[in-house]
C-alpha cells in the first residue's frame, strides 16, 4: 500500500511533512486504505478527483478524512429528497483561505468549515488556514515592532559615560607622568647629562650636544656650532641637498641655514697645494725634535670632488 497520501494537495506520508509533524508533536497519523466495495469506492472516486492517478481498493491511503464529503442518499424518490440534497450542499461552508495574498491557503486546507465550532463561526475559516494566518500576522507585528521600536537613549548615555570617565583617569595618569619626568629633567644635573653623552657613539655625540644647546635658546638666531658639527653639516649638505633642508625644517637636527655654511666655506682657503699652515704646523713640531727623528716620508693620496663642489 502507498504511504503517501492520494487526496491532491495533502502532503501527508512525505519526508518533509514527517518532520513537520515531528517539530509539532504529532507521533503518528491515522492512515486509511481505499475501500473494496465498489459503490463505496466509487464515492470516494467522486470525493477525491484525480486526474493523474486512479483510485484503487486496498493501495492507496487517505490520511486526512474530513476531505471526503460525504452526502448520504440512497435514492430519490420525491421533489422532498432533492429538497434535502440540495439543502446539505447549501449547508457547506467553502474555507476563503488565510486572507494573505502571499499565502491564500493552507496546504493542510479541508476546504469546507464545520461550523459546529463557535470559533469558525466568528472566523469563518478551516482551523489549518486560521493557524497560518494566525503565524503570518504575529510574524507581521515582531516585525513592525523591531521596525518601529526607537533606540534608547539610557545605554548610550551610560556607554559614553564609561568612556568618558575612562579618558579622564588616562588622562590624568598622563599628566602626572609628563610632570615627573619634568621634575627629573630639571634636577639633572650637567655632570649626570655629560655623562650620559658620552657613552655615545662620537658622532651622536656633537649631535646630542648641538640639540642641548639649542635648546637652551628661544631663538634660532645667533646659535654657535663647533667646528666638528660644522664639517658633518658640510658633509650632510653635500650628500643630499633634500635630505639636508628636510632634517632642517623638520627640527630632526638643529643644523645651520645654507647662508651659514656659505660663510664657514668662504672662511676656507681654495688656493691649489698645499697650506700654509701645514707647513707652520711641521716647523713647530720639528723644533722641539732631536735630528736623528726628524726623518720621514710624506705619502700624497689622491681624492674625488662631486660634482656640485668641484663645479
Amino acid at each position: 500500500m502507498s504511504r503517501n497520501c492520494f487526496v491532491p494537495g495533502c502532503r501527508e506520508g512525505y519526508k518533509s511533512k514527517i518532520k513537520i509533524n515531528k517539530w509539532q508533536g504529532i507521533i503518528k497519523t491515522t492512515m486509511f486504505k481505499a475501500p473494496k466495495d465498489l459503490l463505496l469506492l466509487e464515492k470516494w472516486v467522486k470525493a477525491i478527483p484525480r486526474a493523474d492517478r486512479e483510485l484503487r481498493p486496498g493501495i492507496d491511503s487517505v490520511f486526512i478524512r474530513n476531505k471526503l464529503i460525504n452526502i448520504t442518499c440512497t435514492s430519490v424518490t420525491c421533489i422532498e429528497d432533492i429538497t434535502k440534497v440540495l439543502k446539505i450542499v447549501d449547508d457547506f461552508v467553502m474555507c476563503p483561505g488565510t486572507g494573505i495574498d502571499n499565502c491564500p491557503k493552507s496546504d493542510q486546507c479541508c476546504e469546507h468549515i464545520n461550523l459546529i465550532s463557535l470559533n469558525q463561526v466568528r472566523n469563518p475559516r478551516c482551523t489549518e488556514c486560521a493557524k497560518k494566518r494566525k503565524y503570518f500576522m504575529d510574524t507581521q507585528r515582531v516585525f513592525l515592532e523591531q521596525i518601529n521600536e526607537k533606540p534608547t537613549t539610557k545605554p548610550v548615555l551610560k556607554n559614553v559615560l564609561r568612556i568618558n570617565k575612562r579618558l579622564n583617569i588616562k588622562v590624568t595618569n598622563l599628566q602626572a607622568k609628563v610632570g615627573l619626568l619634568k621634575q627629573q629633567c630639571a634636577e639633572a644635573s650637567a655632570k649626570s647629562i655629560e655623562e650620559a653623552i658620552i657613552e655615545m657613539p662620537e658622532n651622536q655625540q656633537e649631535a646630542v650636544r648641538a640639540c642641548f644647546a639649542a635648546a637652551k635658546k628661544h631663538n634660532v638666531k645667533g646659535n654657535r656650532y663647533t667646528i666638528n658639527w660644522i664639517y658633518e653639516c658640510l658633509l650632510i649638505r653635500i650628500k643630499s641637498k633634500k635630505v639636508y633642508e628636510h632634517l632642517r625644517s623638520k627640527n630632526i637636527l638643529t643644523l645651520p641655514c645654507v647662508d651659514t655654511l656659505q660663510k664657514y666655506i668662504q672662511k676656507m682657503s681654495s688656493q691649489y697645494g698645499f697650506q700654509q699652515a701645514t707647513f707652520d704646523i711641521l716647523k713647530k713640531k720639528s723644533s722641539t725634535m732631536k735630528p736623528e727623528e726628524k726623518r720621514g716620508t710624506l705619502l700624497l693620496d689622491e681624492m674625488k670632488l662631486s660634482e656640485s663642489v668641484s663645479s
